[in-house]
């Protein structure tokens, strides 16, 4: 089992009075009075209403290659490495990367979502962090799957 916890993205006015989009990491999670509390980057402590956010994702239990925490949201280049022994010790072919979304399979199985709507699923056992590298978010970075989203 992985840790469980979640990242917020929420707009702000920064102080040029422009609304931008800020990621924030939740601290608690109120589905009572649908409420998060999280704290930003510089440490300062936030409260926002589930509707105020832009989203809301969950970290899927891995890191990358360059041990970058991956969240359900992230974009990721995924590169399938194949090894001659289940030790994972001697790789044998490493796959082409390609592009695509980390989602949630019926809110519970990790998947990778390509931006022709196909994708895939990664059962236990079957993911490994060093397969992925984190390049962007869907909030921010959405023109990195080559569609809007």
């Amino acid at each position: 089992m992985w840790e469980i916890k979640y990242r917020a993205y929420a707009k702000q006015l920064n102080k040029k009075q422009q609304l931008k989009l800020r990621i924030f990491k939740v601290l608690i999670l109120d589905f009572e009075d649908e409420d998060i509390f999280a704290v930003g980057k510089g440490g300062g402590r936030y409260k926002f209403s589930f509707e105020e956010l832009e989203g809301l994702v969950q970290y899927i239990g891995l890191k990358d290659r360059n041990d970058t925490e991956i969240y359900e949201g992230d974009i990721v280049k995924y590169s399938r490495h194949r090894y001659t022994k289940c030790d994972c010790k001697e790789i044998e072919k490493v796959e082409p990367p390609v592009t695509g979304k980390i989602y949630f399979v019926d809110d519970l199985w990790p998947g990778l979502r390509f931006a022709d709507g196909t994708g895939t699923v990664f059962l236990p056992g079957t993911i490994r962090g060093e397969d992925f590298e984190v390049i962007g978010n869907i909030y921010e970075n959405p023109e990195l799957l080559g569609v809007d989203e």
